[in-house]
């Protein structure tokens, strides 16, 4: 009888053990919402001089992305989608002599921290992708395709 109660007391224990570290994980951001195919609006935000109507944003459920002229078929950047927060996401661009970043987004590094923000406009879910800060910031609006 002992053995039977020492064995499920330590079960139990184990149990509880498990369920604790579970709990104070920290939640993987999810690259979910990000997932599909998003056009860019005509122009950035800031500068509307300027022409990003051409971009193409394509992401996948594994967090690999293109970010392409879809106009000219020209390639842009891609690489790996991490999302860091609830408004900063880092993209790791591949290492290839086609690495060329968006319009306003010229002096980008490979791997890029980027904040984001998901709007909803006429029953339409946009996507805020934010490069730089102060005057030298670009921000790319992406609609869903």
């Amino acid at each position: 009888m002992k053995k039977r109660v020492i064995f499920f007391v330590t079960i139990l224990c184990f149990g509880i053990m498990i369920g604790c570290k579970e709990k104070n994980q920290p939640k993987k951001k999810s690259i979910q919402p990000f997932c599909g195919e998003w056009n860019c609006e005509k122009t950035p935000l800031e500068h509307k001089n300027l022409y990003s109507g051409y971009l193409r944003l394509v992401v996948k459920k594994n967090g690999n992305f293109i970010m392409y002229d879809v106009e000219a078929g020209n390639p842009g950047i891609e690489g790996k989608m991490v999302i860091n927060s609830k408004k900063e996401l880092t993209l790791k661009c591949k290492n290839s002599e086609d690495f060329d970043p968006p319009v306003g987004w010229g002096k980008m590094h490979k791997t890029q921290k980027i904040k984001y923000q998901f709007i909803r406009k006429n029953k339409k879910k946009k996507l805020r992708l934010t490069y730089g800060k102060g005057k030298g910031k670009t921000t790319l609006v992406f609609y869903k395709k």
